[in-house]
């Protein structure tokens, strides 16, 4: 079985800007840095409810709104 690959924070927000500065969709950025299609679109959503805290991994999004993590 193989293990989930993490990304860091820093990653995250670098493909974030990345997206944001090419204005073209997270499906086609994807393919370009070697992630699957959903992350971009995740991570993105991520920082706008959230800004850069929001990539972190304490961070959790959720339909209803953000709000972080309770450890």
């Amino acid at each position: 079985m193989s293990k989930r690959k993490r990304y860091s924070p820093e990653y995250k927000h670098e493909l974030v800007e990345l997206v944001r500065r090419s204005k073209s969709s997270c499906r086609k950025v994807a393919p370009e840095v070697g992630v699957p299609p959903a992350l971009p679109t995740h991570w993105v959503r991520e920082a706008h409810v959230g800004g850069k805290q929001g990539l972190s991994r304490r961070w959790n999004y959720s339909r209803r709104g953000a709000r972080p993590h309770q450890a």
